[in-house]
């Protein structure tokens, strides 16, 4: 299963694979700050930010 990471302040990571969950065959672990909602595409100059339950497209000003 594809997961979605951020850090603690929602910035987008990237995706991961989840772990199964040995205890609940079937299921799968989610590790903090993920999410299974997909993120949206972005252009030049934006990011991704992940807020109150959802993603947010931003600004991107890193690196300047």
């Amino acid at each position: 299963m594809r997961l979605w990471s951020y850090v603690p302040d929602g910035t987008y990571l990237g995706p991961i694979e989840a772990d199964p969950d040995r205890m609940n065959p079937g299921t799968f672990l989610s590790p903090a700050f993920t999410t299974d909602v997909e993120p949206p595409g972005t252009g030049a100059g934006e990011w991704v930010v992940w807020q109150d339950g959802g993603w947010v497209i931003v600004e991107d000003h890193r690196g300047e």
